[in-house]
């Protein structure tokens, strides 16, 4: 016997070797292990699997092998109560079958084998339907056949992952679900393809280990007497990836092209997804010749074929009708022009905004209106948006919706549907632009050229224009007050009237968190007096959520169940603040009874009543009536977890670069910050009015080359702010590293004199993602998202000092959202916001990558109503 052979079979037993062959001339197969054998045309014998591992038997018994193979165990656990315990897929899901009771609601699976199968008519040869099994994609592909359709591309929106059970002479699909969430589908982060393969290899794993090679399957959710069923599945032609499904029936046909188009059920396409469908398209010959009007048609299916659905359909409408030329009549059938309804009066803010911001925007919409109503036969986005946002004004009285509250089910669907609406007329605007270039510029890149449409889909409102709802009792909400979050960790209020009171050393720029009357009062007098001598204080009220005054005290409307969490109005004009700000006042003192505040939100609600109320202008106001020089700028910011916009930058800079004393006079006028807490956007701004006051005055000592302190602590280069995607940025601006040690030392001044508050821009981005490492798996996508804004909050200092030293010549003319379009664009700044990430960081190396209108839309999450862009605003008490 071969040494190896030796070897081998005193580790394995024996009962194992490499060529013994059996004294009998044939042996008998047990019949337990007959059900797991595998024949194989290729292989003369059997592969026997059980328990202690897999044996290849010759047809002469000659036993060749013997492997151990060590399996992991899969996680156990049941749908509910009384139902059967099983495996798991990835110690999680259950499969569920795609298609479910009602799906089919304008009855064509029994005709086309497909449900909601439709086509938009008026001679564009676009067609939508939900998701096919084998044999309805077999059908559909027959369909357009007879319809003599030669060019066909095939779109699947799914970002589900989903796979087929080839059962009953079919491939159904089943999807992967959560426990708690059996009707809702897991999204894939764009990767479907991946988790399918991952998936369809897990459950053949685990099915091949059960004596009949059978795995779990469930066919009605809402109805689990039945479930779940075992079916077989062994080997991979018995559990398909879609991929696998439409090349089956697809790729037989020459002219037949099927993309795969992720697109999440809760928002519209990303930028990357809509480049991929027109690359697809522009592989097409002869479809940007204007000889040839031949069009190619285009089916397109999510998953019951109607959200998302609705929404591709109308793109290649759009697309369709730019190769065509846009007219009233097309293919001989006419039309119909969009009229509006009653109940649609009055356009959403955001929309306004969105078509004043395009050019011949009025034309663009409309265009968008006549081909949502062709394509609206199962949903029409547009009276989606209007009936959502309808319901949820007119609720009486809230109540359960698929286990979220109502008002909030129809605010989330509003928002869904009035951020596709703004989507497709951003996309028929870039269609105006550079179709007649064949997309010469994608659709990121013209994208990031325009970085106020980005932050418009991810911040929307769905505010319409002349609301007069209420702001307390319909809305939810309560009056909180500002003393009940009170953490006067700098010691302050005692000395000055203010929470959270401070300054920066040698330039006369002060912090402070919300002031009351008589606290304001107290601050004039102290910036005023003959030590500080400034003749005049200009103060930035950051604030972005509502304020009023009650008998001298600060309140603000907050949600009744989360009573700690403010709503912020995201980049709101100050106009819009006001108004609803008179609008709160008018409400609370027009209650004849007591209110409902919380003074403590730790405590029980009182009720109250309040004989004197004031919006914010009026507090201020009255404040200056008795004598003091007070200017007062209201330059509303986003909720903490966002960035500042190239607008909020331009907001303070234009009243900065007017004064011209506070650089050659240091008792010149007071830059004074407010926000709620004094922390957050306080900083900010004070960060901002430092950098613009070193470059008026000169810059100190600490911001050459070799002026710094040597940090040598564990993980220094990330406390000083040296992660590789702000290094990569940095070396490609000019004097980049001169211009980043200047905003370093910035931040550094501004952290010496508020230490308590454990508040320092750079130190915060590195402990907050250092979190990451040994968080829950719950928290790990808020944490690595709120890191993610300190990071590009810091990107964004650099941005703006780096504008300051390249258009300080020019006194500034040009403002930074200019800047930022043109020179930041150049140097690829917003492409690098775009993937910002911490990969360079040991055990981070594999975190998600999130995009500026993924973190943005995550980041919004609390904001009640916001708009997308802002209208800056100051006012000058005299």
């Amino acid at each position: 016997m071969p040494i190896l052979a030796w070897i081998y079979r005193c580790i394995m037993g024996s009962g194992s070797s490499l060529s013994s062959r059996s004294s009998t001339p044939e042996r008998k197969i047990p019949e337990i292990n007959r059900k797991n054998s595998i024949c194989h045309e290729n292989w003369n014998g059997h592969v026997i699997t059980n328990d202690v591992a897999p044996i290849l038997i010759s047809r002469d018994c000659c036993e060749e092998f013997q492997i151990k193979i060590e399996k992991p165990k899969p996680v156990l656990g049941s749908i509910s109560e009384g139902n059967s315990e099983h495996a798991l897929i990835q110690g999680v899901y259950f499969l569920v079958f795609d298609h479910f009771k009602g799906i089919d609601e304008i009855n064509t699976l029994s005709k086309y084998g497909v449900a909601n199968f439709r086509s938009t008519g008026h001679g564009l040869p676009v067609y939508g339907m939900g998701q096919p099994s084998g044999v309805g994609l077999h059908c559909v592909v027959n369909y357009l056949q007879n319809e003599t359709q030669e060019d066909v591309i095939f779109m699947n929106l799914r970002d589900e992952p989903v796979l087929f059970l080839n059962h009953d002479g079919d491939l159904k699909p089943y999807t992967p679900r959560f426990k708690d969430s059996l009707l809702q589908n897991i999204t894939s982060r764009s990767k479907p393809k991946q988790v399918e393969a991952a998936i369809a290899k897990e459950v053949i794993q685990i099915a091949t280990t059960d004596e009949d090679n059978q795995f779990y399957f469930y066919n009605d959710v809402m109805n689990l007497m039945e479930d779940p069923h075992k079916y077989h599945v062994q080997f991979f032609d018995d559990f398909q990836t879609t991929e696998e499904v439409y090349a089956q029936y697809l790729l037989s046909r020459p002219k037949t092209k099927y993309l795969r188009l992720p697109f999440c059920s809760s928002s519209s396409p990303s930028e990357d997804a809509v480049d991929s469908f027109l690359s697809l398209v522009k592989e097409m010959p002869g479809f940007f010749d204007h000889a040839n009007t031949t069009l190619p048609a285009f089916v397109v299916n999510c998953q019951t074929g109607q959200g998302r659905t609705t929404v591709a359909m109308v793109m290649c409408c759009l697309l369709l009708s730019h190769k065509r030329g846009y007219q009233e009549q097309i293919g001989g059938a006419k039309i119909p022009k969009h009229e509006v309804k009653k109940e649609e009066q009055g356009q959403f803010l955001s929309v306004c905004k969105l078509v004043e911001l395009l050019p011949n925007g009025l034309e663009i919409q409309k265009e968008v209106d006549v081909m949502i109503n062709i394509c609206g036969e199962l949903i029409n986005i547009r009276e989606e948006m209007y009936d959502s946002k309808n319901k949820m004004t007119n609720l009486q009285q809230d109540y359960n919706i698929n286990g979220v509250s109502a008002r909030s089910y129809f605010l989330s669907r509003t928002l869904k549907y009035l951020e596709r609406y703004c989507f497709l007329i951003i996309f028929n605007a870039y269609l105006h632009d550079q179709f007649s270039q064949m997309f010469l510029c994608s659709f990121q890149s013209w994208m990031r050229q325009r970085p106020e449409f980005v932050r418009l889909l991810s911040q929307k409102n769905c505010t319409q224009e002349n609301a007069t709802s209420s702001i307390l009792t319909k809305a939810g909400c309560v009056l909180v007050s500002d003393e009940s979050f009170e953490s006067d960790v700098m010691g302050s209020k005692l000395d000055v009237g203010v929470s959270n009171f401070r300054s920066v050393a040698g330039i006369p720029t002060y912090g402070m968190a919300q002031p009351t009357f008589k606290g304001l009062e107290q601050l004039m007098s102290y910036l005023t007096d003959n030590k500080h001598r400034h003749p005049v204080v200009h103060l930035f009220n950051l604030r972005s959520d509502l304020v009023v005054d009650c008998n001298g005290e600060t309140y603000s409307p907050k949600s009744k169940n989360d009573l700690g969490t403010n709503i912020f109005h995201a980049n709101i004009s100050i106009e819009d603040v006001e108004e609803k700000e008179t609008r709160l006042k008018n409400e609370i003192l027009s209650d004849k009874s007591s209110l409902e505040v919380h003074t403590d939100i730790k405590q029980p609600s009182v009720n109250m009543e309040f004989k004197s109320v004031m919006t914010m202008r009026e507090m201020y106001e009255s404040k200056v009536s008795d004598g003091d020089k007070l200017i007062y700028h209201h330059f509303p910011m986003s909720n903490y977890e966002n960035s500042p916009t190239e607008e909020n930058f331009d907001s303070i800079m234009a009243v900065l670069q007017d004064l011209k004393e506070f650089y050659t006079d240091e008792d010149g006028p007071a830059l004074l910050f407010s926000c709620h807490n004094g922390k957050t956007w306080t900083t900010v701004g004070m960060i901002i009015a430092g950098l613009v006051c070193w470059h008026k005055r000169g810059f100190p000592v600490g911001t050459k080359v070799g002026q710094q302190e040597r940090v040598s602590l564990p993980n220094a280069e990330y406390t000083k702010g040296e992660f590789a995607i702000v290094m990569e940025l940095v070396r490609r601006l000019p004097k980049g590293l001169q211009v980043k040690r200047e905003v370093d030392l910035m931040l550094d001044k501004c952290s010496e004199t508020m230490t308590p508050m454990h508040y320092h821009l750079r130190e915060i981005i590195f402990s907050t993602c250092n979190k990451i490492k040994t968080c829950s798996k719950e928290n790990k996508k808020s944490l690595l998202m709120l890191s993610l804004a300190y990071l590009e909050r810091y990107i964004y200092l650099i941005l703006f000092n780096c504008y300051l030293h390249m258009e300080r010549a020019s006194e500034w003319k040009k403002t930074f959202t200019n800047w930022m379009k043109e020179t930041g664009y150049q140097v690829g700044a917003y492409k690098t916001l775009n993937m910002l990430n911490f990969h360079d960081v040991k055990e981070l190396e594999e975190t998600d990558v999130y995009s500026c209108r993924e973190r943005w839309m995550e980041n919004c999450q609390n904001i009640e109503f916001s708009t997308a862009t802002k209208v800056c605003h100051s006012v000058q008490f005299k």
